[in-house]
């Protein structure tokens, strides 16, 4: 009995493990600096934004353009 309760816990202990490591990579991938996200915005700016087929919430701050859906025409 004792042998199938470790088996189990190292098998709880690899599933947390790899959860633990799939979001620490999923934050970093996600994460941009804030000199990296005022380059978007002054691209946007630059290149009149507010007309694209794609918006993007400039001013929220937690909106970030490469991951939110977009809706865009062909």
């Amino acid at each position: 009995m004792a042998a199938v309760e470790a088996v189990e816990m190292a098998q709880r202990c690899r599933l947390w493990v790899v959860a633990v490591l799939l979001l620490s990579w999923v934050s970093g991938v996600v994460a941009i600096t804030w000199s990296e996200r005022g380059a978007l915005k002054l691209l946007y700016w630059v290149t009149d934004g507010q007309r694209w087929a794609a918006q993007w919430g400039i001013q929220n701050e937690h909106s970030y353009p490469l991951c939110d859906k977009f809706e865009t025409s062909r």
